[in-house]
């Protein structure tokens, strides 16, 4: 029996080898032709680099004529004319100089029509069915590639995206509702790249569904990201969010907003917003409602923006927001209290020094940097018990270089108050920063102080010290 079965197997050596021999041979055919015709587009694409990018680059610099190199970029045909005018046209990412030359020549050689074209051909995801039927049936190519055909869509939207195209804000709007997450995400940034005020109610639209329904839809981070590419006049259009019952939906607006804020007040030269450049029912809403909302989330991030208002209500608002029982909310308003325009309440900022959560003391010593607030600094550090408040302020001091000016103004005999801040942190063993100074660029008599008045302290640590700078 076992001979006759050997010999049968012996019989099918030669056939199974040829077959394999035969698979193995297309698969190098068709390996070296696909290799054969990435090289001749590349060869192709290269060739084009060096006719057409050149004039490309003349016509943003301004030294080509529009219709010149118009026309001879028309002239490139082929089957792959599309991909290589995008590589021409979008190969470096455009500055905003040159997008109206872009946007005219993209549209000009059929590109945007492409794109818009292939951005709206979005296909229903496939139904499922059993993986016999999927393989008996002759369509299954072609639902393979309708599975791939969101990477079409998602370049059209990234290139619209590139060039602004502001006419093709309502197809990048239905792509928010693509089967495929990644077209979502791109078409949402280029609605925020775009910025046309009729697609931000589709966003906030979506921003709604996002919280209400997790796991559907694009991502929060992508939403907010384009949201906050808006200008802020029209952050008018997340008011209803700013009211919303859902408290998570009230603070990712009132962060939005935020960004908005952040953003307009920076081209401000004393980083503030006037209520005629912030939407005015905005302002009320930030002024009297958000300070007392439910979410304390929603009350830490009002705050930088009621600091960034103009209006006489600011500061009673803020100064409401430093008393919230949540520290979170007093580190926010300490941090936007740390601008120039609110050194006048440099003593409620100072009083967070004793605050029971050491970040919001850290805030408060740094705030009164700010605000050039360092006689109070050193008052608090002279006079506080707390000795985490004392190191807090050390800290504050050396990383500003105002220690360096203590230092040189009692070694020139200045007040006691120099005196005891140098005691202070002799006590504390804080005196790694003196010690280097007294090694690197220290005054002439420091060193001749510090033995004198410290080499019979009553502390024996502070004496211990004293004495070993005074043989070093």
């Amino acid at each position: 029996m076992l001979p006759h079965f050997a010999g049968k197997l012996a019989a099918l050596v030669l056939p199974l080898t040829a077959v394999i021999v035969a698979f193995s041979g297309c698969l190098i055919m068709v390996a070296v032709a696909r290799r054969k015709q990435r090289e001749k587009y590349f060869e192709a694409l290269d060739e084009a680099r060096a006719r057409y990018r050149p004039m490309i680059t003349g016509l943003l610099a301004g030294q080509q004529e529009y219709q010149q190199v118009a026309s001879a970029l028309k002239g490139i045909v082929g089957p792959r004319r599309t991909v290589v005018l995008e590589r021409l046209c979008l190969e470096k990412i455009p500055q905003p100089a040159d997008l109206p030359i872009l946007q005219r020549l993209c549209q000009d050689l059929g590109l945007v029509e492409t794109w818009q074209r292939d951005l709206s051909s979005s296909l229903r995801a496939p139904a499922r069915r059993p993986l016999r039927a999927l393989l008996s049936s002759p369509g299954d190519f072609v639902e393979r590639m309708e599975r791939l055909s969101f990477l079409l869509r998602a370049k059209s939207a990234e290139n619209l995206r590139l060039i602004r195209h502001g006419p093709s804000w309502p197809l990048l709007v239905k792509a928010l509702e693509d089967p495929h997450p990644d077209v979502q995400a791109i078409a949402a940034r280029a609605l925020g790249a775009i910025g046309e005020p009729q697609s931000l109610p589709a966003l906030v639209e979506q921003l709604h569904r996002v919280v209400l329904g997790p796991g559907l839809g694009l991502s929060v981070r992508s939403i907010k990201a384009a949201l906050v590419s808006f200008p802020l006049q029209f952050a008018y259009h997340l008011q209803p969010s700013l009211k919303h019952p859902h408290p998570r939906i009230r603070f990712l607006a009132t962060d939005i907003i935020r960004e908005m804020a952040d953003l307009e007040a920076a081209k401000s030269k004393d980083s503030a917003l006037a209520l005629d450049t912030f939407p005015a029912e905005l302002g009320e809403i930030f002024l009297t409602r958000l300070p007392a909302d439910t979410n304390p989330d929603v009350r830490a991030r009002s705050a930088p923006v009621i600091a960034n208002l103009r209006d006489p209500r600011t500061t009673p608002a803020l100064l409401a927001l430093l008393e919230d029982q949540q520290w979170f909310v007093r580190l926010h308003t300490v941090r936007a209290l740390a601008r120039p325009r609110y050194v006048p309440q440099a003593a409620p900022i100072a009083r967070l020094m004793t605050d029971s959560n050491w970040r919001v003391r850290e805030a408060s010593a740094h705030a009164l940097v700010c605000l050039g607030q360092f006689d109070l600094l050193m008052e608090h550090l002279i006079h506080s018990d707390d000795r985490y408040t004392r190191e807090q302020i050390a800290e504050e001091l050396e990383r500003h270089g105002f220690m360096a000016i203590i230092l040189a103004q009692y070694a020139a005999g200045a007040q006691a108050r120099e005196r005891s801040v140098v005691e202070q942190l002799a006590r504390m063993g804080k005196t790694s920063y003196i010690i280097a100074r007294l090694q690197n660029g220290a005054p002439p008599r420091l060193r001749e102080r510090l033995a004198m008045d410290f080499g019979r302290h009553t502390d024996p640590g502070v004496r211990a010290w004293a004495e070993h700078i005074a043989q070093a």
